[in-house]
């Protein structure tokens, strides 16, 4: 487990639970409070939402609330989650998308698009002005 599925499994059980200082630190101990707050309140903590804000959207999302969310298929957004850089976070077989990650990586992805697009332009603007 990474540091940053350690840190996210932390806040989530943090709405359920008191974590000692030991929990925290300790893989096999988080798993077993994340076990105990399932059973405690009968479904997956992993699904809850946080919501920071009016739309609806929790701040961690699962792969169908992201292809809710980008308007997308939900096969693409699974593949979408295999991708190089996509902002994906695996805990377990959970896998999680943190939407403030999921919108820098949106924009990222635009200015990579247009910074192509543009080179694209100048690369045929030198082929017609090489003809003449």
């Amino acid at each position: 487990m990474t540091n940053q599925e350690k840190d996210l499994l932390i806040h989530l059980l943090a709405q359920y639970t008191v974590l000692s200082p030991e929990e925290k630190q300790s893989e096999k101990l988080l798993m077993q409070a994340k076990a105990d707050v399932e059973h405690t309140l009968g479904y997956d903590v992993l699904n809850t939402k946080i919501d920071d804000g009016n739309d609806g959207f929790p701040t961690v999302m699962t792969i169908p609330q992201m292809a809710k969310f980008l308007q997308i298929g939900i096969s693409k957004a699974y593949e979408m989650s295999h991708w190089v850089g996509f902002p994906a976070v695996r805990i377990g077989r959970q896998v999680r998308v943190p939407k403030h990650a999921l919108l820098e990586w949106l924009e990222q992805q635009q200015h990579a698009e247009q910074q192509q697009h543009a080179e694209q332009e100048q690369m045929q603007l030198k082929t017609v002005w090489g003809r003449r």
